[in-house]
């Protein structure tokens, strides 16, 4: 029986917006390498700013939580690498790369990059590319201000290693933009003493530097010199230090801080603590001597 074929739908039928919103959701080294030569469409698709803006050389097989390999296949790498990336290198945002291909990947000059994870990288060698890979380092302290660090492991983590310590301690000296940091999710049990200072003002001090705070469970010592803004939230005061941070970390027994809080408010109806207000929160909280000044504009 013979079948026309205007019954059967074809994949060059489809319009423009659904042929986009369908490699969206695949994964973009496998699609740019299996279509990027079809024909001129799918190229002006796939080279969209919008879309390769957002650029993810990984491929992961998981079989459980701990139990995940990555690999992207030799072939598909080595096309991106020497015929796709020459021509976007220049536009992509954000990038997610694997340990073998690192070194193919970072050739070219990524001058738009912000947000870089190295993903399922071995302790060891990833030490070794934060400590003599320049490129590497040149991004991370000049460009990066997200950065994702997946760990290998063939087990679910309870204790970062020294090594991964060393890691996450090179990290945090030599990132000097570095807004967002998600590093193996894990516990810091081992980590004593922390300091952190930063001149720049930080919009996003609650979603970022509390989560990492509570993480540092065993912590003895800690000084924070911080410029934090907010918009139409409370002010910083002894309340809010002891509650989001201090009554997690049962072992400090030094902590000096500096926290310059700018607080805009566009509802005019939020009360505005007084000086007097802040000096009160932290009385009984087992603070030494404390100083505050608030102004209002």
């Amino acid at each position: 029986m013979n079948i026309s074929n205007n019954n059967y739908s074809n994949i060059f039928d489809l319009p423009n917006e659904l042929l986009f919103i369908i490699i969206k959701k695949l994964n973009i080294g496998d699609v740019i390498y299996s279509l990027v030569d079809v024909n001129e469409r799918f190229v002006h698709l796939l080279f969209d700013p919008f879309y390769i803006q957002n650029l993810n050389i990984t491929l992961m097989t998981m079989k459980s939580f701990c139990h995940r390999t990555f690999s992207i296949h030799e072939q598909v790498l080595s096309n991106i690498c020497e015929n796709i990336l020459p021509n976007i290198h220049d536009q992509v945002k954000q990038l997610a790369i694997e340990q073998h291909s690192i070194e193919r990947i970072l050739t070219y000059n990524y001058s738009q990059l912000y947000s870089l994870s190295l993903v399922n990288f071995k302790e060891e060698i990833l030490f070794q590319y934060l400590t003599d890979y320049s490129v590497l380092r040149d991004l991370l302290s000049q460009q990066i201000t997200h950065l994702n660090i997946d760990i290998e492991t063939d087990e679910i983590p309870k204790l970062l290693s020294k090594i991964s310590l060393d890691i996450f301690t090179m990290i945090l000296s030599l990132c000097q933009r570095l807004i967002k940091l998600n590093f193996c999710q894990t516990k810091l049990p081992q980590l004593k003493y922390f300091s952190l200072a930063s001149f720049d003002m930080i919009q996003n001090f609650d979603d970022y530097i509390i989560p990492l705070l509570r993480r540092m469970i065993n912590l003895e010592e800690s000084r924070l010199f911080l410029a934090v803004v907010r918009v139409d939230s409370t002010v910083i005061d002894g309340t809010e230090v002891y509650d989001q941070v201090l009554v997690h970390m049962s072992h400090l027994s030094k902590f000096v801080f500096s926290i310059n809080n700018g607080v805009f408010f566009e509802n005019n109806e939020i009360d505005v603590p007084s000086n007097e207000d802040i000096q009160n929160s932290f009385i009984g909280r087992e603070y030494g001597p404390v100083g505050s000044y608030v102004k209002t504009f």
